[in-house]
């Protein structure tokens, strides 16, 4: 019953990430998005931010701007999932047999932060000659 009533309660915001994904690719995985949707307001109830509001509502809002990125159904399921392995008491196995090993991969890539050094998309003559003129200033 309280699987039902978590569905029902967020059905709205299902149907308008799905809505948002149709309008970029009609073929979209309603399935897919909806079963990410509902494992993590699952994996997650009970949890809220510190707004008040229901904490599922960061992994849909991490997926909304994946749907504006037009990011595939997969990216999408993996945004849903982001913090399911990190805040609750579901492991990467569960997301890897309920969802599969690309999304379960997605999802733990997603939790990875790697620092991003300010010069990283430079090439190193072009570093070299950045930091050349720093230390002369």
């Amino acid at each position: 019953m309280a699987v039902v009533e978590t569905h029902e309660k967020h059905q709205e915001l299902i149907d308008e990430l799905i809505a948002d994904v149709a309008a970029y690719n009609p073929e979209v995985d309603r399935d897919l998005i909806a079963r990410a949707f509902s494992f993590a307001a699952r994996a997650h109830a009970g949890q809220q931010r510190r707004s008040g509001e229901d904490f599922v509502l960061h992994p849909w809002g991490a997926a909304k701007i994946c749907a504006q990125l037009q990011l595939d159904d997969g990216t999408i399921a993996a945004a849903l999932l982001h913090d399911v392995v990190e805040d609750t008491d579901v492991d990467l196995e569960d997301v890897r047999a309920e969802f599969g090993n690309e999304i379960a991969k997605l999802t733990t890539s997603s939790r990875t932060r790697t620092p991003i050094s300010r010069t990283s998309g430079l090439s190193s003559a072009t570093r070299s000659q950045s930091s050349s003129r720093a230390s002369r200033s």
